[in-house]
């Protein structure tokens, strides 16, 4: 199996003929490696990001479940925390963190669409007392 280096390390490239395999295995990859071990490794907390409590606080429970058990993980969360969805204080939509737009603020998340009146609004008052 030929070696593939990324990002200074050697990874297996997959040896089928198929480039669309060979690259989904190396975006699955690199994504891992950016999301769990160079947070872990840049924070330097010390054991595996599974079992890391930094790690956990560091994030919203829903991006730290969606980190630990997305599709480009080769290593997921075995038991990913319960977690109450996130609603956009202006319509009270589901918003989900991991796929949707959202703006956070003061009061709380907002869906794109509510961001979009917010900042509007926000426009209008400034030209208004110019």
């Amino acid at each position: 199996m030929e070696q593939v280096s990324v990002a200074g390390r050697k990874s297996p490239k997959i040896a089928n003929g198929d480039k669309g395999d060979s690259d989904w295995w190396l975006r699955r990859w690199r994504v891992k490696r950016r999301r769990e071990h160079h947070y872990d490794h840049n924070e330097r907390h010390a054991g595996i990001w599974q079992s890391c409590p930094k790690c956990r606080d560091d994030f919203p429970t829903e991006i730290y479940v969606w980190y630990g058990t997305n599709e480009y993980n080769l290593e997921k969360l075995v038991n990913p925390p319960d977690y109450a969805p996130r609603t956009c204080v202006g319509c009270g939509t589901i918003l989900s963190l991991s796929e949707d737009g959202y703006s956070r603020g003061p009061d709380g998340y907002r869906c794109d669409v509510c961001t979009d009146k917010a900042l509007a609004e926000r426009v209008k008052q400034r030209t208004a007392g110019s």
